[in-house]
């Protein structure tokens, strides 16, 4: 069977957490002896913009001079699965399939456009997109005549109120090869990690507030971040940061870290949350949706308001100053977290198609 996911622009050397779910998607298939594409779009080809001969040329240079001989470095993509870099999107250059994956907005439309003999048309719904910058369109993507997968219950929700449609949920997992505690839970230091993005969706401005007040406060708090841009330059307080950095490193971090901060304030489904819990760290979040499927306050996390910089540190000193609290969250998160097994994911995804086209 062939399959194909189209995704937006190929990161070549840059981790992105909803790139990677669909990554290992696409080894399993392809282990199950599918015949897999993964297309990365040009945007040299805006997906909103018809075809004119400027942008023809740019997908030339592109694809043939700039983006030349270039490869996907940050993840182990199985060399079964075919990779199509600075892919246009004209029709006539894919691939005839049996099913094909939108696998974001700007992806979307072109999708639901394609004739059937490239495949029964899905789309993969990772968040709520209408939130980034720029936006394709998200909400009138999500009516379009494609069988819809979501990833948390928040975005099954939000999409059915808004468009009356079924729509499935295959929940995102933890991958137990890359992620587990090696550091005894009861035994660490005060230290702190969080992702560091500077997309203001993912609330970073007061998760680096909510540490300038806790570094205030104990000064001896270690604080860790890691992001795929350069670090804060104008940070009040004292810190180690990571570049790009690869889940074996992430690991390290994370079985280093006491407490993990999230402070999206809308979240698809927190992927470094559910890692960092797997390898023991005690999660403080906000209240931004994607943590829902696997956190209960107070029990497997502490969760505060949105937007609150006071309160997030409030909930982190919680933990300081409560070993057996920070102790018993973090051990409830391992133990909450156990359901969400790759294999788990894989099956549901995998019956869903069956149930759509037949076999696989």
């Amino acid at each position: 069977m062939r399959i194909i996911f189209v995704l937006p622009k190929a990161f070549y050397d840059t981790p992105i957490g909803g790139y990677k779910i669909i990554f290992n998607y696409a080894n399993a298939l392809a282990k199950k002896n599918n015949n897999v594409y993964i297309y990365f779009l040009s945007d040299a080809f805006p997906p909103v913009n018809k075809f004119s001969l400027r942008q023809l040329c740019r997908f030339i240079y592109h694809k043939f001079f700039k983006n030349r001989n270039k490869k996907i470095t940050w993840f182990d993509i199985d060399p079964q699965v075919h990779l199509v870099f600075e892919k246009s999107i004209l029709e006539f250059t894919f691939h005839s399939g049996d099913v094909i994956f939108a696998t974001a907005a700007s992806t979307a439309k072109l999708v639901n456009k394609l004739s059937p003999r490239h495949g029964k048309h899905f789309y993969f719904i990772q968040h709520d997109e209408s939130t980034f910058e720029p936006d394709y369109d998200t909400w009138n993507t999500w009516k379009l005549n494609m069988k819809k997968i979501v990833v948390a219950t928040w975005i099954k929700h939000r999409i059915e109120k808004r468009t009356q449609s079924c729509v499935a949920l295959v929940p995102n997992f933890i991958n137990r090869q890359n992620f587990g505690i090696d550091n005894d839970i009861t035994h660490r230091h005060a230290v702190i990690s969080m992702l560091y993005n500077t997309q203001s969706i993912k609330g970073t401005k007061y998760g680096m507030e909510a540490l300038a007040i806790i570094k205030k406060l104990y000064p001896s708090v270690q604080v860790i971040l890691f992001g795929v841009t350069s670090g804060p330059t104008h940070a009040m307080f004292n810190f180690k940061y990571f570049q790009k950095v690869n889940d074996k490193q992430l690991r390290r971090i994370y079985n280093e870290s006491s407490i993990y901060v999230l402070p999206s304030i809308l979240e698809g489904w927190g992927l470094t949350a559910i890692d960092a819990m797997e390898c023991g760290a005690a999660l403080v979040t906000t209240d931004n949706g994607g943590v829902d499927d696997f956190t209960q306050n107070n029990i497997s996390a502490i969760k505060v308001p949105v937007k609150s910089s006071l309160e997030l540190a409030q909930g982190i000193e919680k933990l300081l100053i409560n070993d057996d609290l920070r102790i018993k969250i973090a051990k409830e998160g391992v133990a909450s977290i156990q359901k969400f097994t790759f294999e788990r994911s894989f099956n549901e995804l995998e019956s869903i198609i069956k149930q759509e086209i037949g076999s696989i």
